[in-house]
């Protein structure tokens, strides 16, 4: 190899080994190829000691199947709760670079054109909110065209405001419909003496700067609703077997996704499921909650599995076979033992 490459492969190396531990151990053990540890090196490279340990530790149980994007996602979270000055540069660099560009010069010779766009995160929201509502409405309609097709279609209804995009609408003038709010749940996330300056989006599964939730609720057009504090350590208790909406709510921040191993399904979509079944119906308590996507609770009422909840975050799942997986949903440790049981038939 060159002499440049040479140097790049050995500062991934060092980067690795002394920054990344974990990552080093799985590689050293074949579970995760080079190439993809090299990958998560050269992300890595800019940020502080703390950064690439946080992302160390968050990536390294599935740093052999993680995606580009997941990387990204830990590194920005990382420069965001280690490095906020540096979020703050990149933040106002990324609004600096916002476009929306359709290419007229380019016309295939079916007619189509490319449309080339980067928004920010609340307007881009509404705008497929839009599209995706217009594309369904085109399709009670009657329209027969596939999905995409009938997103292109109500991207140009859009454009001419025609009613096929508004059917409902009770807005005051026929010819210019009522502005719609901007509508994005966020999560700010505290320490237990200060703000970390990270806010976690729930549509995106994503985390942005604190400036900017400043800047989207500053905006004209932005309705701001601020709902209780849920306290996810405290014990919610109700006499009744359906959960409270706060008991809901708080499972579902508490764990993120579907508490089954490896599972990224998101709990705001799931089953609220009784880990161990009270009698009688009730009462029902938030350590006895889990969200369990639709499959996996499956799993567990008819497939044999068993769970044990160990912590707030932390399950112990049992095969009906006797294999036992211990698993965080914080992606902070996964280990898996066998547990030798005999089955009489």
């Amino acid at each position: 190899m060159s002499t440049d490459a040479g140097r790049s492969y050995l500062g991934d190396a060092i980067e690795i080994r002394y920054r990344l531990p974990k990552i080093w151990a799985r590689v050293l053990t074949g579970q995760v190829a080079v190439w993809k540890a090299r990958k998560i090196a050269h992300a890595t490279t800019p940020l502080c000691v703390e950064g690439a340990a946080y992302v160390d530790t968050h990536l390294a149980h599935q740093a052999h199947r993680c995606s580009f994007a997941q990387i990204d996602r830990a590194v920005d979270d990382a420069i965001c709760r280690f490095d906020p000055e540096e979020a703050e540069k990149r933040r106002r660099q990324a609004v600096d670079g916002r476009h929306f560009d359709v290419d007229t010069n380019q016309v295939s010779f079916d007619g189509t054109v490319h449309v080339d766009a980067e928004l920010d995160l609340a307007d881009a929201l509404d705008l497929n909110d839009a599209i995706t509502a217009g594309a369904q409405q085109l399709a009670d309609l009657g329209c027969e065209e596939t999905l995409d097709v009938r997103r292109s279609l109500a991207a140009g209804a859009l454009a001419r405001h025609e009613l096929t995009l508004d059917l409902e609408s009770t807005a005051p003038a026929p010819d210019r419909p009522a502005p719609r709010k901007r509508e994005l749940m966020i999560y700010l996330h505290l320490s237990a003496d200060s703000v970390t300056g990270v806010a976690g989006v729930e549509n995106t599964r994503s985390v942005i700067s604190v400036e900017q939730v400043k800047d989207w609720c500053a905006g004209t057009n932005t309705h701001v609703t601020v709902r209780p504090v849920i306290d996810l350590n405290a014990n919610l208790q109700t006499d009744t077997y359906r959960p409270t909406p706060t008991q809901r709510e708080q499972a579902i921040l508490t764990n993120a996704t579907c508490v089954y191993p490896h599972c990224s399904r998101p709990s705001r979509s799931a089953d609220l499921d009784h880990v161990v079944e009270p009698e009688r119906g009730g009462p029902t308590d938030s350590v006895n909650l889990a969200a369990l996507c639709r499959g996996h609770h499956r799993y567990k009422t008819h497939g044999g599995w068993s769970v044990v909840r160990t912590g707030p975050t932390t399950f112990t799942w049992t095969s009906r076979y006797g294999y036992s997986y211990d698993w965080d949903t914080q992606h902070t440790q996964h280990t898996q033992h066998t547990q030798h049981t005999r089955h009489t038939h």
